[in-house]
């Protein structure tokens, strides 16, 4: 049988906080791509994906996006920081907020 939405119970996902401009869960907005990864070693065997980008003029290319696939997360980078989280509602960590739940 064909199955639209292949959602994670409830019990098998991992719950955080968000805290509005300081991070979610474990991840703080401002960390490079290496802490990110050893704040999760921890949380998930996935490993971060990145997409890299090179400016024109730039010697080296930079991490523009990260995505952990399996546990749900997309990331984006500004400048190598962490700079914007985005959760699956299907897959990823419950994320909530005071009385808030997304």
């Amino acid at each position: 049988m064909f199955t639209w939405w292949d959602v994670l119970p409830e019990d098998e996902r991992q719950q955080w906080t968000l805290d509005p401009f300081v991070g979610v869960g474990p991840l703080r907005f401002g960390m490079n791509p290496g802490e990110l990864s050893g704040a999760l070693s921890g949380v998930t065997t996935d490993s971060q994906r990145q997409t890299l980008r090179r400016s024109a003029g730039d010697a080296v290319p930079t991490v523009v996006d990260g995505r952990y696939q399996e546990f749900g997360l997309k990331l984006y980078y500004r400048k190598e920081r962490l700079a914007g989280v985005v959760v699956d509602a299907l897959r990823g960590p419950r994320s909530s907020r005071a009385a808030c739940r997304w």
